[in-house]
């Protein structure tokens, strides 16, 4: 079976080498969105959209007004590419943090007494939870893995996959609450109201079975990881990383505990501004989305003050320049990830434009719909749906905004509970986000991996990424349906079946 393994890994790895630099890749597969929305308008490919009714037609960006569209909107496309500001903004902090050796440090200590055969179930289980930080956590976690795993002697590609896989197919799975579950509650909520007007659906909603997951994602992780992931790179070579796994000096440590003490200060303050209702980082009506706004510069501010000060009390930073130097020598490394977000922004933009997702969307749904099976299995073969359309639209919230629509209602009449459905589709979104191109953060995953091991190819992450996904889809789906079938509630006051 392992032998079987490695072949296929093999295998998928050198077809995926065969495919051109990711930015050509990223270009020609633009090119063909344009051609197929040419064609799709001469054959009327269209959908009606389940929330007004409305016909949705494919877009021919080959026509007059879409030729004006792709060239006048080029540079929008690049610059308001969702990642590219979180990625640099927060690339600031990390900079600092990383350079000063602070990061380096910190790990060191907080995981001096961890035994080298729970490093990966340690850094996986943190990044399952890493969804509190909402993006951000895709691009901190993955090279804090690296550098875990460098530290203690193991494969820091290793680490670094492990963090990503962990913290993007993990997303749904949570010790709490967090941003995103508010806002996929608020669109099954309004869908469930069209069939029962007095019908609740909570923030809370999966939240038992998101706290459960945590155990599974992060075992599943972790088997990956330490029997498939790490022997597959055994004759990947890395760069020289320091991976001497002793304690700092006790110069080092004093700066650890000031720099730690800044960030628990810092927390202090966030806290400060959060818990009274009418909070600094709380709007008029007392809600918290000022802070979820604000995430990414806050944690840039933590990354870069707590740098600074551990920077100063070890000696590795004397001036203001050493500062700058250190956020310009990591920007410096975001070049090609740069270079490669313009063509990824260009392909997201032409599929968005052309209407393509949505209408290849709604068409699955109604073929779904056709189905004629009980509802487990009708739940199950909406997971598997949800996992097919996250290749093509990688927003969470936008894909739900459109099925909630159709599957809420629908299945409600089924005697499926709203908080069910949508308890199968945050696993389906998850469990493919880290392997379709569409995935905006994939790039960066490719400049990290570049850092500790220059020759690594796109081929190889992606063979590498592909066992992460099939283990947690056929894992965590499994858990879903023993879940569905005992009756299990979701969440408090959230039960699997309406009847």
């Amino acid at each position: 079976m392992k032998k079987l393994i490695e072949i296929i890994l093999t295998k998928v790895e050198k077809s995926v080498d065969k495919l051109p630099d990711p930015f050509f890749l990223f270009l020609g597969l633009a090119i063909l969105v344009v051609i197929f929305s040419y064609i799709a308008s001469l054959v009327q490919f269209q959908a009606i959209n389940p929330t007004n009714s409305e016909p949705i037609q494919v877009v021919n960006l080959l026509s007059k007004v879409g030729i004006q569209r792709m060239l006048t909107n080029a540079t929008t496309n690049f610059i308001n590419f969702p990642p590219l500001g979180i990625v640099l903004i927060t690339i600031i902090g990390i900079g600092i943090a990383e350079k000063s050796g602070f990061f380096k440090t910190s790990l060191l200590t907080l995981t001096a007494s961890v035994p080298k055969k729970l490093i990966a179930p340690v850094l996986i289980m943190i990044s399952v939870n890493g969804s509190l930080m909402a993006d951000s956590g895709v691009v901190l976690l993955p090279p804090l893995g690296a550098m875990l795993f460098a530290s203690y002697g193991r494969h820091p590609i290793a680490g670094l996959l492990a963090a990503f896989a962990a913290v993007c197919g993990g997303f749904s799975a949570s010790f709490f609450i967090t941003a995103l579950d508010p806002l996929l509650s608020s669109f099954t909520d309004a869908a469930a109201k069209t069939i029962d007007p007095s019908y609740d659906v909570f923030p809370t909603a999966n939240y038992y079975f998101m706290l459960a997951s945590v155990f599974v994602v992060t075992a599943v992780c972790w088997f990956v990881t330490d029997k498939i992931v790490e022997p597959a790179l055994k004759n990947t070579e890395t760069k020289a990383v320091d991976s001497d796994s002793e304690m700092p000096n006790p110069n080092a440590r004093k700066a650890f505990l000031y720099g730690i003490g800044s960030v628990i200060v810092m927390s202090f303050l966030i806290l400060w501004a959060v818990f009274p209702e009418d909070g600094l980082l709380r709007d008029d009506s007392g809600t918290m989305k000022p802070l979820f706004r604000s995430i990414v510069t806050i944690l840039m501010i933590m990354f870069a003050v707590s740098g600074i000060i551990y920077g100063y009390a070890a000696k590795t930073i004397n001036n203001s320049k050493d500062i700058v130097r250190m956020s310009n020598d990591m920007m410096g490394t975001m070049g090609s990830y740069i270079v490669l977000v313009f063509a990824i922004g260009q392909f997201i933009a032409y599929f968005n434009d052309s209407n393509l997702g949505l209408i290849i969307a709604v068409k699955g749904a109604e073929l779904l719909q056709e189905l004629d099976l009980g509802r487990e299995l009708i739940l199950l073969s909406f997971l598997f749906f949800s996992m097919l359309v996250n290749i093509f639209i990688s927003s969470a919230s936008a894909k739900w905004a459109l099925l909630a629509s159709v599957f809420v209602p629908m299945f409600m009449l089924l005697g499926i509970s709203p908080e069910s459905t949508q308890m199968m589709y945050r696993i389906g979104d998850s469990v493919t986000n880290f392997i379709t191109p569409l995935f905006p953060y994939f790039p960066i995953l490719i400049v990290f991996a570049k850092q500790f091991s220059p020759e690594i190819t796109f081929g190889k992450l992606i063979s590498l990424l592909l066992p992460y996904s099939f283990a947690l889809a056929l894992i965590w789906g499994l858990m879903a349906a023993l879940w569905v079938f005992a009756g299990i509630p979701l969440g408090p006051e959230a039960p699997v079946f309406l009847d």
